[in-house]
């Protein structure tokens, strides 16, 4: 049986419906995993993470709700007034009833093409893409260090647009020298969105507007998570609008790509098509685009407004 995991979930307020997911939950080989947002060995270390709740000791306490629920051998379900197993992957429907305005639980779904990877390996990919601020990269980084394929592996895209953008001096530096630009690209550059929480996307220039840059890998290596990606990109784009304006924000998605014949990529390129300008890497002439692009905000003057 396929693994099947839920996402526990924070919604701030109600009326709006802006969850932001806080944990995961995974049903696996007879066990149930769990990884939350902000614990560690010692207990939970919130730090600055206490902004994003009401009240954080309330969270906690949900945590701990979940956790003793599934550690139980059997839970009463008022609603169809039978013992339920926890380590059962129906368990998660009792779950999602017992769900409250500000704390909910979404059902996911199953986990499949997870191949020789461990329970826990599972659990901390999803936590990667579902939970982390690293998002997809992240997920991809845990998942690189749980493969045992042989052979190395293929540059990450964000690292040959990295160089890419280097060799062009058109990438920020620490030492900042005459030939770079007024405007150079920020990499792995930090910006706060309307949920609370600051992100941090791939690159980023500031001239006047915020234009941010986030890359996808959509080969066919990845096209299990390309929906899971594109979605995750998708939602970062639309949180610095609803933070800076729409017309404040410019997004632009990088896309390594091998063809749109499987419907997972072609639905993760159709999101991230309606949501920014999308350059296919692989295309010498749009590589060449992008670029010119990167120029013109790189070295355009702000302009003032006239009083």
């Amino acid at each position: 049986m396929a693994p099947h995991y839920a996402v526990a979930k924070y919604i701030r307020d109600p009326l709006r419906q802006e969850p932001v997911n806080v944990g995961v939950l995974l049903w696996a080989n007879g066990q149930v995993l769990t990884r939350f947002l902000g614990e560690s060995d010692a207990g939970f270390r919130i730090g600055g993470l206490s902004r994003l709740f009401n009240d954080w000791k309330v969270y906690e306490q949900w945590v701990d709700y979940w956790r003793t629920s599934i550690s139980r051998p059997s839970v009463y379900d008022p609603a169809t007034k039978k013992e339920v197993d926890p380590r059962n992957p129906a368990f998660v429907e009792y779950l999602v009833r017992s769900s409250r305005e500000n704390f909910v639980v979404w059902d996911g779904g199953e986990v499949w093409d997870v191949g020789t990877d461990s329970p826990r390996d599972v659990l901390n990919y999803l936590y990667a893409l579902l939970v982390s601020t690293g998002g997809y990269e992240e997920a991809l980084r845990v998942q690189e260090v749980a493969s045992t394929e042989e052979g190395e592996p293929e540059q990450r895209l964000v690292e040959e647009v990295a160089l890419e953008l280097s060799k062009l001096q058109l990438l920020e530096t620490e030492n900042a020298d005459l030939l770079q630009p007024p405007h150079p690209v920020k990499r792995a550059y930090r910006v706060k969105g309307k949920s609370g929480l600051e992100h941090e996307v791939d690159f980023a220039q500031r001239n006047g507007k915020l234009y941010v840059m986030q890359t996808a890998d959509l080969t066919w290596r990845y096209k299990d998570w390309a929906k899971d990606h594109a979605g995750f990109v998708a939602f970062l784009f639309n949180d610095f609008r609803a933070q800076h304006g729409p017309k404040r924000v410019e997004a632009v998605s990088l896309v390594r790509l091998d063809g749109l014949e499987d419907h997972r990529v072609k639905y993760a390129w159709e999101i991230l098509s309606s949501e920014s300008k999308v350059f296919v890497w692989s295309k010498q002439e749009e590589r060449d685009r992008f670029f010119q692009r990167v120029k013109t905000v790189a070295f355009k003057e702000k302009r003032r407004r006239q009083r």
